[in-house]
């Protein structure tokens, strides 16, 4: 990482910082993640390197701060997320960008459509049984898994999920 920042490769330096900023988050450095993902330019979206997006993560961050104007961008930008990894048949990502729209709108009290969402998510995951786009949202994600098996859907996937989580 040393070398990209020194040779001063934009793409890769903004990267960098994203997964940094990732990092902190997931070890509840919150306040240096949101700063970042509050400064972090969105656009250009573009396809994801390893699968790696820094705007997904700066959704996640968004969402945590919790911040009503923090919300309706991060709301904002899942639609943008969503029609763009649509467009470009990135089903991995599609999956991760539904399960995000799903927390965001649960916060916004939108049980109904989160479970959608979250539905969406979880038929487009289950063929290669993906559980990481879900265990990193924790336990609002758990919640709304509970409520999706609780109306019978994916009881399985959704039990072999919730047990990653807890």
């Amino acid at each position: 990482p040393h070398v990209l920042l020194e040779a001063d490769n934009g793409r890769f330096v903004q990267i960098i910082h994203a997964l940094r900023a990732e990092l902190a988050f997931r070890q509840g450095f919150t306040s240096e993640a949101i700063k970042w993902a509050r400064e972090y330019a969105f656009e250009p979206l573009k396809q994801s390197i390893r699968f790696f997006v820094p705007q997904l993560s700066q959704v996640k961050i968004l969402l945590a701060a919790g911040g009503a104007s923090d919300r309706e961008q991060a709301h904002d930008m899942i639609n943008r997320m969503q029609q763009f990894f649509a467009a470009k048949h990135n089903v991995h990502c599609l999956i991760e960008v539904l399960a995000l729209k799903a927390i965001c709108l649960d916060g916004k009290g939108e049980s109904e459509a989160a479970i959608e969402a979250l539905t969406t998510a979880l038929k487009l995951a289950h063929p290669s049984r993906q559980l990481e786009p879900f265990l990193s949202l924790g336990d609002q994600m758990a919640t709304l898994l509970k409520d999706v098996a609780r109306q019978g859907r994916f009881k399985g996937y959704v039990s072999e999920i919730l047990a990653s989580i807890e």
